[in-house]
C-alpha cells in the first residue's frame, strides 16, 4: 500500500495559485460541480472555505509520486469533523484514496480531541465507497435525495464514520485479507418469470444471499448487467437476437430486484457477462478473497469467477447462493469451475456462516 502525508497549504499566500489551478484544472464527477472556475474558487477562499478556525487544507504528498491531491478538512470545531478528498485525474485508481484517508484519520485523532471523522460521498461513487471501507470507516447514513447533480435528479448521500477507539484499535490500517461478497446481477430481467432471461432457480437464492451479506458486513458490491450505449462486434449480433435487453442503464429490467435491492455497499454496473473489470477490482482490490453469488452460474458468474482467478484473485463460488439458466446449466457450470482448483472453490452458504470471517 503506498503512503500519503499531509502537507499544510498557505491558501491566501504561497500556494493560492497552486490551489485555483488545481481545483480548475482536473474534473470532478463524484462531486458538487464538476466543474470549478477560477472565480469560483478565489471566492471560496476569500469566503473561508480553506482555512480559518474550522477549516485546514492539506496537500497530498506521495513519495513516488509527489504531489497528488488536496484535502480539506470542515466542521474542526465541531466534535464530527468532515472531510473532502480530492485525487488528481492521473492519480486515480492507484491505492492512494485509501492512504490519503487512513492519513487524514491519523492527523486528526493525534490533533483534536474529536471522537469521530465522518465523510460522505454520493451513492454511485463506487471507488470512494470502496475507500471508505479499506480504511476502516462504517456506513452509517443514507441521505435520500440530498446530493445534488447537474444532469439529473440529486442522488442518495451516503456517510461514512469512524471512531477514536476504533482508530486507536488500527481499524483505519485495514484488513486486506478479509473475503468480499459479491453478488452478481441480481435484477429483475434475471428474476421475472415472464423474462426471457429468467433463471428459473432465481427465487430460492434470494435468502441465501441475504444471509450472506449479514456475515459480510462492509464486504458486499453488488453488480448490475447492463446493455451498452452502442454494441460493436460480436455484441452487435448479441442484442439483434436479443433486442428486449437492448434498452437503458435505468430501464426497469435492469434494476436490483426488491428483495435484495438494500444490501448496501457500492454497485458496479458493466455491459459485459464478466464483472471482474476495473470498476470491481478498485473496490476490492487486484487480487483479493473473493466469494460469489447471484446470476447466472453458467454465464456472468462463470465469466467473473474465471476472469477474476486469472488475475489472482482467490474465488469461492457460494453454490446454494447462486443460479442458472436451468438447473443442469448450473450443475455443469459449478463442475467446470471445480476444475480450476485451488484458484477457484465451491462452498455453500451453511458452511461460510458457520465459520464466520
Amino acid at each position: 500500500m503506498p503512503t500519503v502525508t499531509l502537507v499544510p497549504a498557505d491558501v491566501r499566500g504561497a500556494d493560492r495559485d497552486a490551489l485555483i489551478d488545481f481545483l480548475t484544472g482536473h474534473e470532478w464527477p463524484f462531486h458538487v460541480g464538476r466543474r470549478r472556475t477560477r472565480e469560483e474558487v478565489a471566492d471560496a477562499i476569500a469566503s473561508g472555505r480553506f482555512d480559518g478556525a474550522d477549516h485546514a487544507t492539506f496537500w497530498l504528498e506521495s513519495q513516488d509520486r509527489g504531489r497528488v491531491g488536496l484535502a480539506v478538512l470542515e466542521d474542526l470545531d465541531d466534535d464530527t469533523p468532515l472531510f473532502d478528498l480530492r485525487l488528481a485525474a492521473e492519480h486515480r485508481g492507484l491505492g492512494l484514496g485509501t492512504a490519503a484517508v487512513r492519513a487524514i484519520a491519523d492527523h486528526v485523532f493525534t490533533t483534536l480531541d474529536v471522537n469521530r471523522l465522518e465523510g460522505q460521498t454520493r451513492e454511485d461513487n463506487a471507488a470512494m465507497r470502496a475507500v471508505f471501507v479499506k480504511a476502516g470507516f462504517a456506513l452509517e447514513a443514507a441521505y435520500r435525495e440530498s446530493w445534488p447533480v447537474e444532469e439529473g435528479p440529486a442522488l442518495t448521500s451516503v456517510a461514512y464514520a469512524i471512531l477514536r477507539r476504533e482508530w486507536e484499535a488500527g481499524r483505519h490500517r485495514g484488513d486486506d485479507d478479509r473475503p468480499w461478497l459479491v453478488v452478481i446481477d441480481p435484477q429483475r430481467v434475471f428474476a421475472d418469470t415472464d423474462s426471457p432471461w429468467t433463471a428459473p432457480g432465481f427465487p430460492a437464492i434470494i435468502d441465501p444471499v441475504r444471509r450472506l451479506a449479514d456475515a459480510h458486513p462492509e464486504r458486499v458490491v453488488t453488480t448490475r448487467f447492463i446493455a451498452p450505449t452502442k454494441p460493436m462486434g460480436s455484441w452487435e449480433d448479441y442484442y439483434a437476437e436479443y433486442p428486449f435487453a437492448f434498452v437503458p442503464a435505468d430501464h426497469e429490467l435492469y434494476q436490483v430486484v426488491p428483495a435484495l435491492a438494500d444490501l448496501g455497499g457500492p454497485v458496479v454496473a458493466e455491459p459485459t457477462f464478466g464483472k471482474w473489470t476495473p470498476a470491481l477490482s478498485t473496490v476490492t482490490g487486484p487480487t483479493p478473497h473473493l466469494r460469489l453469488a447471484g446470476v447466472a452460474t453458467d454465464c456472468c458468474v462463470l465469466s467473473t469467477a474465471l476472469a477474476a482467478a486469472d488475475a489472482g484473485a482467490r474465488v469461492e463460488i457460494v453454490a446454494d447462493a447462486c443460479a442458472g439458466s436451468d438447473a443442469d446449466a448450473h450443475r455443469k457450470a459449478l463442475e467446470i469451475m471445480a476444475g480450476y482448483s485451488p484458484q477457484i472453490t465451491l462452498t455453500t452458504t451453511s458452511r461460510l456462516i458457520t465459520a464466520r470471517p
